[in-house]
């Protein structure tokens, strides 16, 4: 039994479904009439349960912006070579990007970049590439999300839920659970020099990758954020 506002006017009804013989009706009320709270409507809600952040810490943030102009390097012991590549740092160190993955929820996981720093002892490094100079380093951040299918978007015979990415502005109210991780860096800044950008390779399973292409970087640029140091340093997933 539902009680409802009936068309054309403020003046409640209830709908009373069949019960035997009885066929169903409609009962009219004035208008004015008050509607019981327990039969009100439930008033539009935020459902989003969970949002959840993979960026790596302020700490690690921070060596990535440290990163010079120069070679860079992969392990060639490593099955992919590009699961992760590393940066020369001072004392002996190297800084590590690498490809990983995150558990959001039950079968909910997104693809994002890990950062570490070690010695170089325990690698065996071959050059992957250069970085020309550049006077800038921008991060990428793309959210995922899961949401509830629309009415005839999937066959019946599919799992109800949807995933997708994007940009956070993208995200949509309907969302259930979301969550945001590093997904790419861009060296820029200089004319003479094109950008460079290292991200997740999203056509070679467990492997990361570098472009120079302009359409590249670009469209990369239009599916996820791009930040500068201190922006991704103060973002906070929203509560």
């Amino acid at each position: 039994m539902a009680w409802q506002c009936g068309l054309g006017g403020d003046a409640p009804r209830i709908d009373a479904p069949a019960n035997g013989p009885k066929p169903p009706e409609i009962i009219h009320f004035p208008a004015g009439t008050p509607i019981p709270d327990h039969l009100k409507p439930t008033p539009p809600s935020d459902i989003m349960k969970t949002w959840k952040s993979f960026l790596p810490s302020a700490q690690s943030l921070s060596h990535i912006s440290a990163i010079r102009p120069g070679a860079y390097f992969f392990d060639r012991k490593s099955d992919p070579k590009w699961s992760a590549i590393y940066f020369p740092q001072e004392n002996g160190l190297w800084l590590s990007l690498s490809w990983d993955y995150f558990d959001v929820e039950f079968k909910f996981e997104i693809y994002g970049m890990s950062v570490g720093q070690l010695k170089g002892s325990g690698i065996s490094l071959n050059e992957a590439g250069v970085i020309h100079d550049f006077s800038q380093i921008k991060f990428l951040l793309r959210t995922e999300w899961t949401r509830p299918t629309k009415p005839g978007e999937v066959p019946d015979s599919f799992e109800e839920i949807i995933e997708e990415n994007g940009q956070l502005s993208q995200v949509p109210d309907t969302a259930a659970s979301v969550a945001t991780s590093l997904y790419g860096v861009i060296f820029s800044g200089h004319t003479e020099d094109p950008p460079m950008m290292i991200t997740i390779d999203d056509a070679a399973s467990y492997s990361l990758k570098s472009s120079t292409d302009p359409l590249e970087i670009n469209a990369m640029e239009r599916s996820c954020d791009l930040l500068t140091l201190p922006e991704i340093l103060a973002w906070k997933p929203p509560q």
